[in-house]
């Protein structure tokens, strides 16, 4: 009987043998005579991801930067070059997922998203639709390994291509925030002066400065250059999300107190603290006209209220479980909010009527973010998707599926052309959107 010799292990296999007996190799394709040889395992790993050397720290990652899928020398507005799709057998891939997805539903949560991911890439491959057709959209720019624990937040200056991520281990001692060019990796600085995680940073709409703030109950503003720090508050708990005021006069941070406090950083002294929620402060938001500022919390609503008022302007109390996430439009006139309820619900700031209410998401929405030219919403879940909206549209427009753990976090460019994600096993992608 004529003997063969496996592409991939060098093993000796018969002639009429479909795999590979020593490492399953995919050696001839009985549905399709004539293919070329091919592993099934090549379903199940993300793109770029094979033969990559693990990555323990930020300064490895920059000696070692080309090993990852990023013409760093190409302007940062052209694609980079795509790999040929291989054809498979859609019997075998069909059979292949559902061995795989009965054999990671038995190892707990976390096997639970893969497998669902697995699931969503299998279907997209076999069951193609316009929306993943658009040229250049959902293509990788950027992978940056931005550490240990998971990402809490991500934000993009607004003058520049350099992106700040905090990051922080699961036992919660200590956290990190990395300042990087989102296209490249480059310029990589690390700041270490909390405690404990850092839950949020955020850039200042001048770009001066960043300010961050977390699991050791402190707001801290340091120079986005030197990464000295320059004010350091106290808050009496955890502090989830910062928003600074378009000025760059005031930040405002959402307390896991129920309380919203907010800082004059020119004096570095508080100036206002509304207590008009009922649990945890999640999100809270500037308005980009500087008028108002809206907090979203644990007690299922979202209040929008003004410096100059004790009590909130209006309440939207349209989500059936706890906010989540909060955004602004460009133009002051709508928010979008994320729940646990999954929904991600567009709606009037000024009258508080719901505009859209997007139901696509199987899992708590982690992260929104509305693009600064105002024409598209970005949403993240637990569901382990990135999804693209349409304000004016009630579905989706593009499905975006990270190659890692939960997508926790999102900010767009400064262009609204990228979209940085990170996500709870410690990356940061940046991928196109438009």
């Amino acid at each position: 009987m004529e003997r063969r010799t496996c592409k991939k292990c060098g093993e000796a296999v018969d002639s009429n043998a479909t795999f590979c007996g020593k490492c399953g190799l995919l050696v001839r394709d009985p549905n399709r005579e004539g293919t070329t040889e091919q592993s099934l395992i090549i379903l199940a790993q993300p793109t770029g991801t094979q033969n990559r050397p693990s990555i323990s720290s930020p300064r490895q990652h920059i000696a070692g930067a080309t090993t990852f899928p990023v013409d760093s020398s190409a302007a940062p507005h052209t694609p980079l070059p795509q790999r040929q799709p291989r054809r498979r057998s859609r019997r075998s891939a069909l059979a292949w997922c559902s061995a795989t997805a009965l054999f990671l539903g038995a190892s707990g949560s976390v096997a639970y998203f893969q497998r669902d991911t697995l699931l969503r890439r299998a279907q997209t491959w076999l069951h193609p639709t316009t929306t993943q057709a658009h040229t250049g959209i959902g293509t990788l720019r950027y992978r940056y390994p931005g550490g240990e624990g998971s990402v809490g937040s991500v934000s993009w200056s607004p003058t520049s291509s350099r992106i700040a991520s905090a990051a922080g281990p699961q036992d919660l001692k200590g956290g990190h925030i990395h300042v990087w060019d989102a296209f490249t990796g480059q310029n990589d600085q690390v700041y270490a002066r909390h405690t404990k995680n850092v839950q949020t940073v955020a850039w200042s709409p001048d770009g001066k400065f960043l300010a961050s703030a977390g699991s050791d109950n402190t707001v801290r503003i340091w120079d986005a250059h030197s990464l000295r720090t320059l004010q350091v508050w106290h808050a009496s708990d955890t502090i989830w999300e910062v928003s600074w005021s378009p000025g760059s006069d005031f930040l405002a941070a959402a307390i896991n107190d129920g309380t919203v406090n907010v800082w004059n950083t020119q004096s570095g002294r508080s100036a206002y603290t509304y207590r008009g929620h009922q649990d945890v402060v999640y999100s809270v938001a500037w308005s980009p006209d500087g008028g108002k500022i809206a907090s979203g919390s644990w007690d299922h609503t979202v209040h929008i209220w003004d410096l100059n008022a004790d009590h909130a302007a209006s309440i939207y109390t349209e989500h059936d479980n706890k906010v989540t996430a909060i955004a602004w439009s460009n133009d002051s006139a709508f928010i979008v909010s994320g729940s646990s309820d999954t929904t991600v619900q567009v709606w009037n700031a000024a009258t508080g009527q719901t505009r859209q209410v997007y139901r696509e998401h199987n899992g708590v929405i982690q992260a929104v973010a509305w693009s600064p030219d105002g024409r598209q919403i970005v949403s993240s879940s637990a569901d382990n998707t990135v999804k693209l909206w349409d304000p004016t549209r009630s579905t989706s427009i593009y499905t975006y599926l990270p190659e890692g753990l939960t997508p926790w976090t999102l900010a767009w460019s400064p262009d609204s052309k990228f979209v940085a994600t990170g996500l709870l096993d410690g990356h940061v992608q940046v991928w196109q959107a438009r």
